[in-house]
């Protein structure tokens, strides 16, 4: 008898009779229709943020920011896909304690596209914004540090192959998915013993499991933490010496304000990327790990994570002088234009009067 039996059997002979209590048990914050709701409104709000985002980068981007202009829209393409991911085209439901996701995003509903290959699409958009929060803090070092400097990189050929590296090094936790491939209606009926009452969403062809204990996944993941981690390290550390240090001690002070600036903005960035994307894939990690139950807080996190693309526009406008001004000046337009149309006209009074 194969797994597929097998998983089909368990749901319609045990499933009803042992988690009839369960089910009923469970609160609306830990089910699907929670999370697709939640998911549907922030995409609504926060999708069209980072159009907004494209059209201020593209044509109010000063002279002295066109160097980080094309990172900053590299950017802000990979979280519009984390956006699209999270809240329209796959909306994944991780159950818990186990590395397994049912998707319920119009890919699966209207597309009916497998689940293997939503997860293995996730991943990619994965190394695509590793990637990009790297690019800012590459390019910031580039542009700080003169030509001919120790540990800046010269060729521009050498700055592609970075990029295109470090892109291949966030996809390179789904080569070894890919390479550890197993059945994954063999690894959710083994899940099972682990969590005998999930979703009925579980029994679908729409959730995909992966192996997680084997040790050349959890391998494969810490590779690639440090290996970002790192390269966080020496981008940010590399500029922070340079700003502090004799030979920048030459410049103007206003240019090393601008600098220090420049410098501050991007950890802003930074620090929204970790906030609303690695801190909840950390909570993920920590469930799947430890065994902690509590799906609720899964689809919470789920919900943070599209909310990156909002974030980081927001961080756009609030920490880059041009970008502000600009948004300060329309609001202004817009609140004297509509204090034209409420005042009455001239015509309208001597007709009063």
């Amino acid at each position: 008898m194969t797994e597929t039996t097998l998983l089909l059997q368990y749901y319609y002979q045990n499933y009803s009779q042992l988690c009839l209590k369960s089910n009923s048990e469970r609160s609306y914050i830990e089910t699907p229709e929670f999370l697709a709701l939640g998911a549907k409104i922030i995409g609504i709000i926060g999708i069209p943020s980072n159009f907004f985002a494209y059209y201020i980068l593209i044509f109010h981007t000063p002279k002295s920011m066109i160097h980080l202009k094309l990172c900053l829209l590299n950017l802000k393409f990979w979280t519009l896909m984390i956006d699209l991911i999270y809240a329209v085209f796959l909306i994944p439901y991780v159950f818990y304690p186990i590395f397994a996701m049912g998707y319920i995003g119009i890919f699966s509903q209207y597309f009916r596209i497998p689940s293997e290959i939503q997860f293995y699409l996730a991943m990619c958009c994965y190394g695509g914004i590793a990637s990009a929060g790297i690019l800012i803090f590459e390019n910031r070092q580039h542009h700080m540090i003169p030509k001919g400097y120790k540990f800046r990189i010269q060729n521009p050929v050498f700055r592609i192959m970075l990029v295109f590296s470090n892109y291949l090094l966030g996809m390179f936790v789904m080569l070894v998915a890919i390479w550890l491939r197993s059945d994954s209606d063999n690894l959710k009926y083994k899940f099972l013993k682990l969590n005998p009452c999930p979703d009925p969403l579980y029994f679908t062809t729409y959730t995909f499991a992966v192996d997680s204990n084997r040790n050349e996944f959890s391998i494969c993941i810490a590779i690639v933490l440090s290996l970002v981690f790192l390269q966080y390290s020496f981008f940010i550390t590399h500029c922070i010496w340079y700003i502090y240090s004799e030979e920048a001690a030459r410049y103007s002070r206003s240019t090393r304000k601008m600098q220090k600036m420049f410098l501050f903005a991007s950890f802003s960035q930074l620090a929204i990327f970790m906030t609303v994307f690695v801190i909840p894939l950390g909570i993920f990690a920590f469930i799947l790990t430890t065994g902690y139950r509590n799906q609720g807080l899964l689809n919470i996190c789920n919900l943070i994570i599209p909310t990156i693309g909002m974030n980081t526009t927001i961080g756009l406008v609030v920490m880059y002088k041009p970008y502000r001004d600009f948004l300060i000046r329309k609001l202004k337009d817009r609140r004297t234009n509509c204090g034209m149309v409420n005042s009455p006209s001239a015509f309208t009074k001597s007709v009063v009067f």
